[in-house]
């Protein structure tokens, strides 16, 4: 089922999905129920092996399939179909919450000076059924702060400006972290609004991509060091050694999270990461071998 065809498009909202088919009903609803009159929804399948088509099939969307390329081309294939003057991005695996796009939607449109307003999300741990609000906001000097850490966290939680993308793209060289390389290419050059009401929940279960803290890790430290360049002061330089500190400690923190839980599988980077950053811990984990449950690929 396809929406209705609409000449004047305010908002596209590009879902992306992987095998996430059992998401993806509530992904869409929840943008539905976002009361935008002009707004389209594409489903943009990554060359899923699960239901996916027979349920995007089912519900008033843009459905469009493509072989498997990962998430950056998936978006980038959205952004290409999308009749929208603004664009938002959803992981079939999240939501929004309701009403929360007219938040994003007000700011900009009073704000066309601006490449992309962002708010604030809340984690939601599907297993355990706990909720965590990050709101924390930044007001000011964008690029210098997102040099230390992403600040923004959720990708459903920014509204673009659809003219962004005829400079920039999701680079589909990268398989993680290709959000954060976007707008720190962004922030560089262009003015952002960042506050603190609740857009999205990003939902936190075992299929998810991030949940490789090894692999996030490394795909942080690598996006960091290609926007490198854009560095143009020593404050700058000093953003960008915290926000490699930063990267570390919080990923390693949660490689302990799940060695303590008995959850995680290192892969060799993540083992080289936790000695360099928490030898006692990793130790003391390794003379404890069976009960923790870790191995090395």
């Amino acid at each position: 089922m396809e929406t209705r065809h609409l000449s004047n498009v305010q908002v596209s909202v590009i879902i992306t999905c992987y095998n996430h088919g059992k998401f993806l009903k509530q992904a869409v609803q929840s943008a539905l129920e976002q009361n935008i009159e002009e707004l389209e929804i594409l489903v943009v399948d990554d060359g899923s092996l699960d239901d996916t088509s027979e349920v995007a099939k089912l519900l008033p969307v843009r459905y469009i399939y493509q072989y498997n390329q990962g998430l950056s081309a998936a978006r980038n294939t959205g952004i290409r179909h999308s009749r929208g003057k603004f664009l938002a991005f959803l992981d079939a695996d999240d939501y929004f919450k309701p009403n929360s796009l007219h938040t994003n939607l007000d700011i900009i449109q009073n704000n066309p000076q601006i490449a992309f307003v962002a708010g604030s999300h809340e984690k939601v741990y599907e297993e355990t059924g706990e909720v965590f609000v990050l709101n924390d906001t930044v007001n000011e000097n964008h690029f210098y702060y997102m040099l230390q850490g992403n600040f923004i966290g959720m990708h459903a939680a920014v509204l673009y400006n659809k003219w962004v993308f005829d400079e920039y793209k999701f680079d589909v060289n990268l398989k993680m972290c290709e959000d954060y390389d976007l707008y720190l290419k962004i922030t560089r050059k262009y003015e952002i609004i960042h506050h603190e009401k609740i857009i999205a929940a990003y939902r936190i279960h075992l299929s998810n991509m991030s949940s490789n803290y090894s692999k996030m890790l490394k795909a942080a430290l690598s996006v960091l060091n290609r926007n490198k360049p854009l560095i143009k002061s020593v404050e700058e330089k000093k953003a960008f050694k915290e926000g490699v500190n930063f990267w570390k400690k919080y990923y390693t923190q949660e490689m302990i999270n799940q060695m303590r839980l008995g959850k995680i599988k290192l892969d060799y980077y993540g083992l080289f990461m936790l000695i360099d950053q928490s030898p006692k811990i990793l130790r003391r984990s390794i003379e404890a071998k069976f009960r923790s449950n870790l191995s090395v690929d």
